[in-house]
């Protein structure tokens, strides 16, 4: 039995590094590209980062997350044919999927690049929402069926890799550079996971399983392609219309400030992926007063640092600016100090939500984010276009106070003691 428990909490630590380096990666990623890149480059990277996420939307909500919660409960044959009829999908997806979003990209690249250049540019990113897509998908069948440290390979690759080739490709570095790095590091690690741990798996391909993955996921996926689109209105869609209405200029400028919001990011995918089995074992052995008080703990000690670290940004900006990324972007102050307010509301957005989810309760959040995507998409467009950087920045700021609130309104609801009339019935 100890031998059981030490396996099974070895598991969740090779779950929590791994979470850990993605969200890390992410954050040195958009750190060095901010120091290597000239300006008006960094922030088409920026916009071409957001909206390559719109391929991981689309093939999370459809295939991977459809993928890991039906697989477990298949037979071992029923699941082969569902891996492999799942994996052929995502192949045949990323074609559609590429020229879709590099067409969107289109409308921001030609801003500053025209002829063989916006070829060039939109040819590289159709192959990086490729290999986007195709990692997403990797990265989650490893983990729902229990391969853990493929995963773990796939992203040290990948993750680690982008960041080792932007400092070594630093001095010729442009726009497109930076794509093809951080695609051929992803499209590294897939083959390296694909050669490696899974080297004796075979894929064929037959009509019968293609049809039923297709079939099982949309039936599930529509509605978690409604939830995560909403989330994703109402998170990423600022700085689409700032790339949309102001110049790459001023979302590079939008994009260094975030980042001071983004530090938050690697304590976010860590709770998310510890705590969700922690809240659910919680809630499972001791009750919904338990998890509340788990929720309430963990919420409290994980905002602690985030505030502080918020405190010092607000008092601050321009030096921390130029620690981390070696060079000023203009003035930006003001756009500092109102990002450095949202780290510890994120976090606590997050871990509320954890809460939510291992309430299996996970459409008590769809009310919250359509409230908040129906404000970005009216209240926050308008400020983008017409205040820039700093519009959006407040309209960020806003949305992060609905999600919190929202979040903690439909927790405390789920949670509260019920009546002795109710607990009788």
């Amino acid at each position: 039995m100890r031998i059981i428990a030490l396996a099974k909490r070895s598991i969740l630590m090779v779950g929590a590094w791994d979470s850990a380096i993605v969200s890390l990666s992410g954050f040195l990623t958009n750190l060095l590209a901010g120091r290597f890149l000239v300006p008006v480059d960094y922030g088409l990277f920026i916009t071409a980062f957001i909206v390559a996420n719109m391929a991981m939307l689309i093939q999370a909500s459809f295939i991977s997350s459809p993928y890991s919660i039906l697989a477990p409960r298949m037979e071992a044959a029923g699941r082969r044919d569902y891996l492999a009829g799942s994996t052929w999908i995502t192949c045949c997806a990323t074609i559609p999927v590429s020229f879709f979003l590099s067409a969107v990209m289109y409308f921001y690249f030609r801003k500053t690049l025209d002829g063989v250049g916006l070829a060039t540019a939109l040819a590289i990113f159709a192959f990086y929402v490729a290999t986007v897509m195709l990692q997403d998908f990797v990265r989650r069948v490893c983990f729902t069926h229990r391969r853990e440290p493929a995963a773990l390979l796939l992203d040290i690759i990948s993750a680690g890799g982008q960041v080792l080739f932007l400092v070594v490709m630093r001095s010729r570095m442009t726009l497109d550079m930076a794509l093809i790095i951080v695609s051929g590091t992803t499209a590294m690690g897939i083959a390296a996971v694909y050669l490696v741990p899974l080297r004796n798996k075979s894929l064929p391909i037959r009509l019968q399983p293609i049809c039923f993955a297709a079939r099982e996921n949309v039936v599930l996926g529509k509605w978690l392609f409604v939830t995560a689109g909403v989330s994703w209105i109402a998170n990423q869609i600022y700085i689409l219309a700032v790339a949309a209405f102001q110049t790459p200029i001023v979302v590079a400028q939008l994009g260094a400030a975030r980042t001071i919001a983004a530090i938050s990011n690697p304590a976010i995918m860590t709770v998310e992926n510890v705590g969700t089995p922690r809240a659910s074992r919680v809630v499972h052995e001791s009750g919904e007063p338990a998890l509340r008080r788990f929720i309430g703990k963990v919420t409290l000690v994980g905002c602690i640092p985030f505030m502080a670290l918020g405190a010092l940004c607000f008092a601050y900006p321009d030096g921390l600016i130029r620690i981390l990324f070696h060079r000023s972007f203009g003035e930006i102050s003001t756009l500092v100090r109102i990002f450095s307010l949202m780290p510890f509301m994120w976090f606590a957005t997050r871990s509320i939500s954890v809460g939510i989810n291992a309430l299996k309760k996970p459409r008590a959040l769809l009310p919250v984010y359509a409230i908040a995507a129906c404000t970005t998409l009216t209240i926050g467009v308008c400020l983008a276009r017409r205040y820039g950087a700093l519009g959006a920045a407040y309209g960020m700021l806003f949305n992060s106070i609905v999600l919190v609130t929202g979040f903690l309104i439909q927790f405390v609801r789920l949670t509260r003691p019920r009546s002795s009339a109710v607990r009788a019935s």
